[in-house]
């Protein structure tokens, strides 16, 4: 049985930080960059004119600090997203390792012929033996499978208990390291970027010692105790007081401790370094966001291909794409396994022929149980699969291909943040069907209702039909796959209407 206990395994680590590079990263940039300055707006001028900071006559912006100072609502903003993070199910998975599920075992054959009354009657001495012999297998049969169901049961139980010790010693360590011993030593628990005046090498250094290095509230640089100290505790619970709660014995270690704690700190200087990279890839973005703020109808710039390809690669990890395959897998039909047929007290040989049939019956029971348990999941799974690659493929087109191909928005653009409530309440709808071009002129949203389109169509000609999905490939289903898409996009636009974008 494969388990987690953290070996040392280099590798793991390199999946970790891939993962926390584009799950992490992407939506870090978001939650570090300033707010918003509020511009001097003025009539559209062209991107070019909005390329870098305006110097001069022309709007004037004034600039925000590189990183915002420290108040309550960023300091609870940073615990609330770190205990939500993609980071908390890489470590329950590595803590829970892989449940070990024995197969099941196999169903006996019965004698050549059939299992009937004829072929296996008593009076049929020829064929005693065969029969007595798979009475007696499916009497075995009945303890293995009893044996089965019990084991798969504690397995899965133990592995849930180990998942349970990693949610708790991760969220011990955030709610420590973001929340109460920063608020008890006065250390920002942020990540704080690197500036963009510093070399490749100081800003990827900066990141790998964020771990250890932090900023008092005053702006003095300090020891980050609250990190260190947070994940000394949560390794301490890990090795110790959680295994005695989840009755998970294998766990209480000392070596486990130490190597919960070391992973920890490598994968938050993988996490940081990772910031570093998407950061340096959309620097301009950056730039463009600090000195200008949003881009909105009335005060209009473009996202460079750097940026395009950002917002794409946020947008996989939307939980919209689980909502979708959700509402496409629906519930699979699971019945309940049939039951050993009870031994009667046999006096006759007709009694001993019914009771030969029963068990007869309950074998190709479990069989077509069997057989149709597998088929039903599977199926299931499988459309769960085609709803989240139907998710990803129309967020692909939406947010990256069509708008790179076409030179215009896959973002949505916000009217203002000050204009009519009614023209801000009808701006969602409206731009399901106009958005910008690069150069500022409206147009048909060619990456809106193609990524819609191309997406329903790429799942009924390619995707639902490669996994057997008949259903789900018919004309109607695209139909209200692309209603429900759409509506959903009026939904996220409205809210992106009136929540003011923190990031380009």
């Amino acid at each position: 049985m494969l388990r987690c206990e953290m070996r040392g395994h280099i590798g793991i680590w390199n999946i970790v930080a891939a993962a926390i590079l584009l799950c992490s990263a992407t939506l870090g940039v978001a939650a570090e960059l300033p707010d918003a300055p509020t511009p001097n707006l003025q009539p559209y001028a062209s991107p070019q004119q909005f390329s870098q900071p305006t110097e001069g006559p022309g709007p004037s912006y004034t600039l925000p600090p590189e990183v915002p100072p420290l108040n309550f609502g960023r300091f609870l903003g940073n615990y609330v997203s770190s205990a939500f993070s993609f980071r908390n199910l890489v470590d329950m998975t590595l803590v829970a390792g892989i449940p070990n599920i024995p197969s099941t075992p196999a169903l006996p054959q019965a004698p050549v012929g059939g299992f009937n009354a004829t072929n296996c009657a008593i009076t049929l001495p020829a064929n005693q033996n065969a029969c007595t012999v798979y009475y007696n297998s499916m009497d075995t049969y009945k303890t293995q499978i009893t044996a089965w169901q019990d084991t798969s049961e504690n397995n899965l139980r133990y592995v849930g208990r180990r998942a349970a010790v990693g949610v708790a010693a991760s969220e011990s360590r955030y709610l420590l390291g973001n929340l109460i011993l920063p608020l008890a030593l006065r250390e920002d628990p942020r990540y704080r970027p690197a500036s963009f005046k510093d070399g490749f090498a100081e800003r990827m250094l900066h990141a790998v010692d964020s771990v250890a290095i932090t900023k008092t509230w005053g702006g003095r640089t300090t020891v980050n105790f609250a990190k260190l100290g947070s994940t000394a505790a949560a390794a301490y619970l890990a090795g110790s007081f959680l295994p005695n709660e989840a009755r998970a014995p294998e766990l209480k270690k000392t070596e486990f401790m130490m190597k919960y704690g070391l992973y920890s700190l490598a994968g938050d200087a993988a996490t940081n370094v990772a910031r570093e990279l998407i950061r340096t890839a959309v620097r301009k973005d950056l730039e463009n966001f600090r000195s200008q703020g949003e881009s909105t109808e009335i005060h209009y710039y473009p996202l460079t291909m750097s940026g395009k390809f950002a917002s794409w690669l946020q947008y996989t990890y939307s939980p919209r794409h689980l909502v979708e395959g959700a509402l496409m897998s629906g519930l699979p039909q699971i019945n309940s396994i049939p039951q050993y047929p009870t031994e009667p007290t046999i006096t006759t040989t007709s009694q001993a022929i019914a009771y030969a049939n029963q068990v007869a019956a309950y074998s190709t029971q479990v069989q077509q149980w069997r057989d149709g348990l597998e088929e039903n999941v599977r199926y299931h799974m499988n459309r769960a699969l085609g709803g989240v690659a139907e998710s990803e493929t129309e967020g692909a087109l939406k947010y990256f291909f069509l708008p790179a191909m076409f030179n215009m928005e896959g973002r949505y653009i916000r009217e203002s943040g000050s204009g009519p409530f009614g023209l801000r309440l009808a701006h969602p709808f409206v731009s399901l069907i106009v958005t910008r071009m690069n150069s500022g002129r409206h147009m048909v949203n060619i990456p809106e209702l193609g990524g819609t389109a191309g997406a329903a169509y790429i799942a009924q000609e390619i995707i639902y039909p490669d996994m057997n999905l008949d259903r789900l490939s018919r004309s109607t289903v695209a139909y209200k796959t692309m209603e429900f898409n759409l509506a959903g996009d009026v939904l996220m636009n409205m809210i992106r209407e009136f929540v003011p974008r923190r990031a380009f």
